[in-house]
């Protein structure tokens, strides 16, 4: 049974027949058009799920295997999913998609697990010595520290400066960020 509605490019009056591609051409503005689902369903016509229906509407949804797929869990990552320093904008999906929370309470909670876990510590080496970054150093260390900080800052990495600021003085991130961009113009005002 041939149906009719219009492009909704041209508004020009096109025909469905069923057995076709829904994917069609207008013959009038030649627009690539997607054969409105109206067409080959009828309008009162209940779907599965209206948040996990497909293009075509499908009613064969196993609500389970749905559910249990894409809705968060009822636990917490574990810490060996959250912490790895090196991809930490993965894991931080990882978390939101777990918890199904926003962005932005998603970065608060990882934060918060990143800075309550003891394993959790940055490691930088400074010469040819692994140092570990727990405590706010000594005044010896500090001067390492900063030269370090200078380091990363010549060498055009302002992000891994911040960081080390951060674990080695214990500071807020905010608060890292601000020192550092002083640091960052104090020592480049000359050039």
């Amino acid at each position: 049974m041939t149906k009719e509605f219009n492009c909704p490019s041209c508004a020009a009056p096109m025909k469905f027949g069923g057995g076709e591609s829904i994917f069609q051409t207008c013959t009038e503005c030649h627009a690539p058009i997607v054969v409105p689902s109206e067409i080959f369903y009828p309008a009162d016509q209940q779907i599965a799920s209206e948040h996990f229906a497909t293009l075509a509407k499908d009613v064969a949804v196993d609500f389970e295997q749905v559910t249990n797929q894409l809705t968060p869990g009822d636990e917490l990552p574990t810490a060996g999913e959250v912490l790895d320093p090196d991809a930490k904008i993965e894991k931080f999906e990882v978390y939101q998609e777990k918890i199904g929370t926003s962005s932005i309470e998603s970065k608060k909670e990882m934060d918060e697990i990143i800075s309550s876990n003891d394993e959790f510590n940055i490691h930088k080496s400074y010469g040819s010595e692994e140092a570990q970054v727990d405590a706010k150093p000594d005044i010896k260390d500090r001067a390492a520290i900063m030269d370090r900080i200078r380091y990363e800052l010549r060498s055009g990495d302002k992000i891994e400066a911040i960081k080390v600021y951060k674990a080695a003085f214990g500071t807020s991130l905010k608060e890292a960020m601000e020192t550092i961009n002083a640091l960052e113009r104090d020592e480049f005002a000359g050039q």
